[in-house]
């Protein structure tokens, strides 16, 4: 079992860094859902074309190109 101690800064660092690509995931789903061309949902999230294609091929939806 690994066991190391990360400092409360460094929690806090990681949860919120988990927290922003969360809420970018769901706002990518969403704008996919609206049929947004892939180059805006890229631009307004920041995720990667790689990631936002995974989460379409995952909920099925067609990518506006």
């Amino acid at each position: 079992m690994l066991n190391y101690e990360i400092t409360q800064e460094q929690w806090i660092r990681i949860h919120k860094r988990d927290g922003k690509i969360e809420a970018a995931t769901e706002i990518a789903i969403k704008l996919l859902k609206r049929k947004r061309p892939l180059s805006e949902i890229i631009e307004d999230t920041g995720l990667e074309e790689k990631t936002i294609r995974e989460l379409a091929a995952e909920n099925r939806i067609k990518i506006e190109e």
